[in-house]
């Protein structure tokens, strides 16, 4: 009975060990394992003035709770001076803030103008100290270089080497112009000049350059290391006789590290070389005169020059004709290609190897060659004589510039066009006006109402305005 007891109560002895035999350790939860904190990149490289770059700093594991990391800055770059954080560093110490489970933190190192450094400069920045439940890891130092600097660009000023040149009026190379430079320059900059030349003398008629001018402005580029840079002029040999005439060019902007020096202005002097021919100058009224000699047509064997004002515009037969008119009368030319005169330029021609003849009840010279004449002046203006109906067909106003008031176009109804010939009438009488399919208003409108037109006497003693402007209400 004894023995049996006894293995009872060292049964319930062990049994009793087996359910309450754990340590009072053993019942509680494992304890927070701590995270280590070192930075992602160990080295950061900022190359330019105002140019940043983030640094990142990494957990190796979330992070349990709520943390402070600090961040310590050494080396031989000058907070405040040299660079900058976000968050700012106070007493060399950036502050980073973690919440639990972040991972990752970030801050900005952002790089200044020290005008008294350019060499490289190196940023050390070390964790310095962390929150408790986080160790420092091993990568606890990153460094970052502010590299050297290029050398900063040095200004320069640019002048003309001359205030003034006398250039004939052909150069077959051309003239070229200096400008100096004080010193050369590390950069490349650009240059503009503008081109002041008196009215009548235009760009790309009476002179050029090279580069080319646009809207009388040359740019030119200032290539780093030069000490000067050259344009040309070309002065053209324009068979014009306009005489000797002055331009200038100025320097009137600059760019960047080049400024505009004291010699900012040339003034260039292009000497006419043209010359006035030796030959007589007969007038209109000579040369049609000259008709009442012979029967049908004639031939000019010799040179034989007349001087006046080109009147007409787009509105004659072709490209071939053309009207001119002096004090003394006006008539038509017919040239043996196209011919090249400008309205209102006031012109010499000489009418060798053409023929007089009749075209269509008026004078006038067929087979001239001399297409571009010699300009003696731009821009004239011929008054047209105000006469009546009765006057036109008297036969003394061919190839003249006239004015007839008080008339109306018969057939003007609002949709019939200038192309074509119109009758004009007055209360006494009517005459005809003529316009080809080739001039620029030949598909406006008739007008209605009483008007002036103002014309050449062409063919058949129609009247050929030349422009819209030509007729008035």
């Amino acid at each position: 009975m004894k023995t049996q007891f006894l293995k009872s109560f060292f049964y319930a002895v062990a049994i009793g060990a087996t359910l309450f035999g754990c340590s009072k350790d053993d019942d509680q939860e494992p304890g927070p394992v701590a995270v280590s904190v070192e930075f992602l990149n160990t080295t950061h490289n900022i190359a330019e003035v105002g140019d940043s770059i983030q640094v990142a700093v990494a957990l190796s594991a979330d992070a349990p709770s709520d943390g402070t990391v600090f961040i310590k800055l050494f080396g031989d770059a000058v907070y405040g001076e040299d660079f900058f954080t976000k968050p700012a560093a106070v007493n060399g110490v950036v502050r980073m803030e973690f919440q639990a489970v972040m991972r990752t933190n970030i801050f900005t190192v952002h790089r200044l103008k020290n005008d008294n450094k350019r060499n490289e400069s190196t940023i050390t920045l070390t964790v310095a100290n962390v929150s408790q439940g986080y160790l420092i890891g091993s990568k606890a130092a990153s460094n970052v270089k502010l590299l050297e600097l290029p050398e900063e660009p040095t200004g320069a000023r640019i002048n003309f080497e001359d205030v003034f040149l006398h250039l004939s009026e052909y150069e077959e190379n051309g003239y070229a112009v200096n400008l100096k430079l004080t010193n050369p320059l590390t950069e490349k900059e650009t240059v503009t000049l503008v081109i002041d030349a008196p009215n009548g003398r235009n760009y790309g008629t009476h002179f050029t350059t090279v580069p080319v001018a646009v809207q009388n402005k040359i740019e030119i580029e200032v290539l780093p290391g030069a000490s000067s840079i050259q344009f040309t002029i070309f002065p053209s040999d324009d068979a014009l006789v306009l005489g000797t005439y002055d331009m200038t060019f100025s320097i009137d902007a600059t760019t960047g590290w080049l400024e505009k020096g004291e010699v900012s202005q040339l003034t260039v002097r292009i000497e006419e070389n043209d010359e006035e021919p030796a030959s007589e100058v007969h007038s209109i009224a000579e040369l049609r005169n000259y008709f009442d000699e012979f029967d049908g047509e004639f031939w000019m064997s010799t040179d034989y020059f007349i001087e006046g004002v080109v009147t007409s515009a787009d509105n004659v037969i072709d490209d071939k004709t053309a009207y001119i008119q002096d004090e003394t009368g006006g008539i038509m030319l017919r040239f043996t290609v196209k011919n090249f005169l400008k309205t209102g330029d006031r012109v010499r021609i000489n009418l060798v190897n053409g023929s007089g003849n009749n075209f269509n009840g008026q004078k006038g010279i067929a087979n001239v060659h001399d297409m571009l004449g010699v300009v003696l002046q731009h821009n004239q203006i011929v008054a047209p004589e105000v006469i009546t109906l009765d006057q036109l067909y008297s036969g003394n106003y061919q190839g003249k510039r006239v004015t007839i008031t008080g008339v109306k176009f018969r057939d003007a109804d609002g949709i019939k066009a200038f192309n074509g010939t119109w009758a004009i009438t007055s209360e006494a009488s009517g005459a005809y006006v003529n316009t080809y399919t080739r001039a620029s208003f030949s598909h406006f409108k008739l007008p209605e109402g009483t008007i002036s037109v103002t014309g050449i006497v062409g063919d058949w003693g129609r009247i050929l305005p030349q422009g819209l402007q030509d007729i008035l209400r």
